[in-house]
């Protein structure tokens, strides 16, 4: 089971908030396969001012495509590395057999991932045009 105390926001995580928690249990069992933090507005206030941080001072919109693709990339092993842990933790969270969330969810995300690098390679960032 998996049983969390804290929550991620901006990049680290931190104790919520609340005191409250939810029982995650699988929609396909009835089975409790975890416990998280109930996020509370102060949590939720707290995750969007870190979005903002992070997109008006963070690195991602300084860095040019292929850094980008490069992230990316780096994403994308690491998710595959994790993907039978990843199938698990879908099948038992929202009930999907364990071979759609391998093939179905996980790969899809993969792919779309493989194509956002390879667009991020080829495409024209910057042209000239005449005039």
């Amino acid at each position: 089971m998996r049983d969390y105390e804290q929550v991620f926001l901006g990049g680290d995580w931190v104790a919520p908030a609340g005191a409250g928690t939810i029982e995650v249990r699988s929609p396909a069992t009835g089975d409790l396969v975890g416990r998280v933090p109930q996020a509370t507005p102060a949590d939720i206030d707290a995750a969007v001012t870190a979005a903002r941080r992070a997109f008006d001072d963070g690195p991602w919109p300084r860095w040019d495509p292929a850094e980008r693709a490069d992230l990316l990339g780096k994403l994308g092993k690491a998710l595959k590395t994790r993907s039978a842990e990843l199938t698990e933790l879908i099948s038992d969270e929202i009930g999907s057999p364990r071979t759609w969330a391998r093939g179905g969810q996980i790969a899809t995300a993969l792919g779309a991932l493989r194509a956002a690098v390879t667009v991020a390679a080829s495409y024209p960032w910057t042209e000239t045009r005449p005039g």
